[in-house]
């Protein structure tokens, strides 16, 4: 559909136009919603070839002629005719007696030496009245010309005979030939609708006959399924296939053939199980793959045989479908083998009226009872004449939808499958062949220009201009116009003379060109002249002026110039627009030398300018010419626009590494709030407005700065007394009916010298003028005042409270590296401290990598979560003091157990879980908790990794939990080194002795300040990793996860918090 107001303002032609300017590829769809509306369906669907009619208007001496398309083969059909016409007929052998069994067709693929052979059997065919199919007719083209003779010579064949023909389309065919026959063109179909419908149509309705096993019909539609989809994929050239094969419905025959030998094979053993994997290997390996050369086409049929032959197709619990698009909800593409009592309910029941299939009452409700005796008699019958042992019939792997089909004759199931057929959309996107959505774009392109190409060829070309000229006169003012721009020829000799003294690969390389070029030139030269001639009725239309003539009235480069020419689609203005600058080069070239800058597509052969280019840098650098290649190196801004045009997606990795090499990494990254240089800055008169994007949150900073700058201040309080446990910053959060109390604050504030912080001021804009002016009234406020506001970004903040404030932009970090550091750097160094539990540090890892995880997630919109959540640095510090609580609670009960369910549920489920509406989230939440909060976590056996990437080497994408003892080794010891931590040698060897007697007096100190009974130590389930930081002062694990998240990449694929790869395209694109 078409955005408004296009939708309603232009007709139905006028919307085709639009189409086809702005989107080309999707042209043929539209053309055939325009036919099907003005003239019905039956127009755009390639017309079924009936042999009988061609039969009947074919004599012995009119030859039909097949022009056929990749892929299709009548000579099967053409087999049948002749059983159903000439049927067995009595032929005079040599010897003179009769021969009921003669063949009365003879069938000859024409090929080289077949010449004298495909005579006489003309001679014999047209004496005894018998029929001749010669194939390929056009891989021996002489021939053709004698054939045609012969057929003038005969004056009297028998008239019985015929004479068939197949070829390809080829412009040689003989003329005389092809006009003297009936002519039959056979196109392939182009979607999986008319392959299916195709096969059906072809099929002999006796072929469903040929076995009695139950599941036969099924299989001959998966079977046929299965070859339409072979048949389409075809149209996506390398996308579909990687080498062009030539299926056709001979291996469908075949194919038939082999699953009614196994099918009924087994039936003679009173077995209905169906051997799947012999199936498979016949079908898929030797019969479809034994035409594919290429091995990842052969990995293709081997995918479809594993999805389509196998028990689950008969499954009677969950329905089996080829392909189907839950994600419309009339399930437009639904595909699956259609079995009659799948269409028994009242609502699909008209598609067995349309069949013609009538179902008596009592089969549908007692088959089940009638079902067993029916196959048990059938195989019975079949036993008694093989004399063979009944074995015990197992049929439950079938489906009874399946064991239902019994109850019906064969002759319906063709028409049945038909009807089903008839249904199905007569497009198919590539998702159903198992392609990528795209990989229809370039086909659509391709059909679309030869529809526009085709639509000029056969348009009317006598018709007045408004100018009232007509073609001819056309014609010749373009011929004018391009034989001005046609060069003299240049002089050759006098090139060889100038470049005689100094003779290089190039100069070679510019006279080759040169004598091409002055070839095309006085073509182009002589056409253009004669066929001027010829308008002015000097001299006769030739055949080849005739197609100059066509091709200059309809803008395209005439045929016998591309001969001369290098190969392109270009128009013919534009081609013309390329010749000239060709010129402009060529002189530019013998003027002034060898050029340092050259238009390789300006030449005729470029692949001799690159050689001689090779040629001279080998000499040059005495290198072996044939181990001589070439390097292309882009500047890094073309890389950029090459990106831009090409995969636009990825332009963001592009300009940061762009960037980062150009002026560093630094640039790329969010920079960091110092808030102490902040407060520097302000002033009691200048507010300071932070503009918050989602999840960011000033308050905590705000009030940490307030106890380092104001610590506790002696304020007066109503009394007249003083009191230093007095707050020194208020905090209040800006709503409806605020506004007084916002400004009794605000007084209060100026004069007693405090902090005041609003939040959310965006959502009380009309308070802020009311702010503005009282901000103008005060003079001389308190020195110490300081006036702070968060808001959210917003058109009708008041501009003159912004030009008068100090301005904060706090972005949100934008990948998971940068909402790691985020946490650590506004994370209190002190915070290690309040717990001596072993695990302590590494528990905070943690639950910031989970947080960075949920934070991330959200760029993603609707794929990373459901709705919108508001996480922020609140959440992640109440998570803290949650896990401080009860990892101290275990330490005063001298146990070193971690409460794992009990923290999982209250961050997960209470914190987090507790801002989440939606039950997909949720579960996020819960599988995130469940993977990163477990005993595992600290396994010394085996590492625990959050997401490693193994197929990097070296592994980019590691995320595991930072431990001191991991870096011991040479190898990674610079770590410690730039996180300035420094290690006692003994300690690193001798930690396991030292550690229980270091934990036991902690533990021990604990106790006796607690009076509690000291219980069995159990520190087991740690790691020695994190036991072994014990040793370490608390102050390090900043420094020293920072350090290690310093070395992660800056980028991290979808893959690390959980999503599919393609995720991030969407968010990509957008930014």
């Amino acid at each position: 559909a078409l955005p408004k107001p296009f939708d309603t303002l232009l007709n139905d032609f006028e919307k085709l136009m639009l189409i086809r300017c702005f989107s080309p590829n999707r042209i043929i769809f539209a053309i055939n919603k325009y036919i099907t509306k003005i003239m019905g369906e039956k127009y755009i669907i390639p017309p079924t070839v009936y042999f009988d009619s061609i039969f009947e208007q074919s004599t012995c001496q009119i030859p039909v002629i097949f022009i056929l398309s990749p892929g299709s083969d009548p000579t099967n059909d053409i087999q049948k005719l002749a059983e159903r016409k000439n049927q067995i007929r009595k032929i005079p052998t040599e010897n003179g007696l009769t021969n009921e069994e003669q063949k009365t067709i003879r069938t000859l693929a024409m090929g080289q030496g077949q010449e004298k052979l495909a005579l006489q059997v003309l001679h014999t065919a047209q004496h005894q009245g018998t029929w001749l199919l010669l194939q390929n007719c056009h891989l021996l083209l002489p021939f053709l010309n004698e054939l045609e003779k012969e057929l003038e010579i005969s004056t009297k064949p028998h008239p019985d005979f015929r004479l068939w023909m197949t070829t390809e389309p080829i412009e040689k065919f003989p003329i005389g030939l092809l006009q003297k026959s009936y002519k039959v063109v056979i196109e392939p179909p182009s979607t999986l609708k008319l392959n299916l419908r195709s096969i059906f149509v072809n099929l002999n309705i006796q072929i469903f006959s040929d076995s009695d096993h139950p599941a036969y019909p099924c299989m001959i539609f998966i079977l046929a399924f299965f070859h339409a989809i072979i048949l389409d994929r075809r149209k996506y050239n390398k996308i579909g296939w990687s080498c062009t094969y030539d299926f056709n419905e001979s291996d469908f025959r075949v194919s038939v053939d082999i699953l009614k030998h196994y099918l009924n094979m087994n039936l003679e053993h009173g077995n209905l199980d169906i051997q799947w994997s012999t199936l498979r290997y016949l079908i898929g390996e030797v019969m479809y793959g034994g035409r594919v050369i290429d091995s990842y086409d052969r990995r293709i049929i081997r995918t479809y045989m594993k999805e389509y032959f196998g028990d689950f197709v008969f499954d009677s619990i969950q329905q089996f479908h080829f392909f189907i698009d839950i994600t419309t909800k009339s399930l437009k593409y639904d595909y699956f083998i259609p079995e009659i009592r799948d269409f028994l309910s009242v609502k699909q029941r008209w598609l067995l009226k349309e069949a013609n299939i009538s179902i008596e009452p009592q089969i549908e409700y007692n088959f089940e009872k009638l079902l067993p005796n029916k196959i048990s008699d059938l195989l019975q019958h079949n036993m008694e004449q093989s004399n063979s042992p009944i074995q015990q019939i197992d049929y439950k792997f079938l489906s009874k939808n399946v064991l239902f089909n019994q109850f019906f004759h064969y002759s319906i199931f063709r028409d049945f499958y038909l009807t089903y057929i008839d249904q199905l959309p007569l497009y198919n996107p590539p998702d159903v062949l198992g392609l990528h959505p795209n990989a229809e774009i370039n086909y659509l392109t391709n059909t679309a220009h030869e529809i526009y190409s085709n639509m000029i060829m056969i348009q009317p070309e006598q018709y007045d201009t408004d100018y009232g000229s007509n073609k001819e006169q056309l014609i010749l003012s373009l011929i004018d116009d391009i034989l001005q721009q046609i060069p003299p020829k240049k002089d050759f000799n006098l090139l060889k003379q100038k470049f005689q003294q100094r003779v290089t690969p190039l100069t070679i390389v510019l006279l080759q060109e040169i004598q091409r070029f002055n070839l095309l030139t006085s073509v182009m030269w002589k056409s253009m002249n004669e066929l001027k001639q010829a308008l002015n009725g000097q001299i006769n239309f030739s055949i080849q002026l005739d197609e100059i003539n066509k091709d200059l009235y309809h803008g395209q480069i005439p045929t016998l110039w591309k001969s001369y020419t290098p190969q392109t689609k270009k128009s013919l203005a534009n081609w013309i627009e390329q010749f000239r600058q060709r010129n402009q080069q060529y002189d530019k070239w013998i003027q002034d030398g060898e050029l340092k800058v050259i238009n390789l597509s300006g030449l005729h052969v470029p692949e001799s300018y690159l050689a001689a280019i090779m040629q001279i840098a080998a000499r040059k650098n005495q290198w072996s010419l044939d181990r001589t290649t070439f390097y292309t190196h882009m500047i890094s801004f073309e890389k950029l626009m090459l990106i831009r045009c090409f995969s636009p997606n990825r332009i963001i990795f592009a300009i940061n590494k762009y960037i980062t090499k150009i002026m560093g990494e630094k640039y790329i990254i969010t920079p960091t709030v110092y808030f102490d240089s902040i407060f520097e800055q302000s002033t009691a008169q200048i507010p300071v407005i932070f503009i918050l994007s989602p999840g960011s949150d000033p308050t905590n900073d705000i009030q940490k700065l307030a106890e380092r700058k104001n610590q506790i201040r002696k304020i007066p309080t109503e009394n007249g007394l003083t009191n230093e446990e007095q707050k020194t910053i208020r905090t209040l959060a800006m709503g409806q009916g605020q506004e007084t109390l916002a400004l009794q604050v605000l007084h209060t504030a100026q004069h007693q010298g405090t902090w005041l912080l609003l939040q959310n001021c965006h959502l009380l804009l009309p308070f802020l003028n009311e702010l503005e002016k009282e901000l103008e009234i005060l003079t001389k406020p308190h020195p110490d005042f300081r006036l702070w506001m968060t808001t959210e970004p917003i058109e009708k903040f008041p501009i003159g409270l912004l030009q008068k404030s100090y301005k904060v932009v706090i972005e949100p970090p934008s990948t998971l590296k940068l909402n790691l550091r985020s946490i650590f750097v506004n994370l209190n160094i002190q915070i290690f401290s309040d717990s001596d539990h072993p695990a302590y540090p590494c528990m905070i890892f943690i639950l910031a990598f989970f947080h960075a995880i949920i934070l991330d997630r959200r760029k993603y919109n609707k794929i990373g979560w459901s709705c919108t959540y508001d996480f922020n640095e609140s959440d992640f510090r109440v998570s803290v003091d949650i896990l401080k609580h009860y990892l101290n609670m275990n330490l005063e009960h001298g146990n070193l157990d971690i409460q794992w369910s009990t923290l999982r549920y209250l961050i997960g489920e209470v914190m987090y879980g507790g801002r989440v509406i939606d039950s997909y989230d949720r579960r996020i939440i819960h599988t995130y908790m469940k993977e990163y909060f477990r005993y595992f976590v600290f396994d010394s056996v085996q590492q625990f990794h959050f997401f490693i990437d193994i197929t990097t080497k070296p592994l980019k994408y590691d995320y595991f939990i930072p431990e001191i003892r991991d870096f011991l080794s040479a190898k990674q010891r610079w770590l410690l080194k730039e996180a300035n931590i420094s290690i006692e040698p003994q300690i690193e060897y001798n930690f396991e002795k030292l550690l229980p007697n270091k934990i036991s007096d902690l533990l021990q100190h604990n106790m006796e300040q607690s009076n509690s009974p000291i219980k069995q130590i159990d520190y087991k389930f740690l790691s020695k990793n994190v036991l072994f930081n014990q040793f370490f002062h608390y102050s390090i694990f900043r420094d020293f996860y920072l350090t290690y998240i310093d070395q992660l990449p800056l980028y991290n694929p979808p893959d690390v918090l959980g999503l599919h790869p393609n995720a991030e395209i969407n968010y990509l694109t957008k930014t």
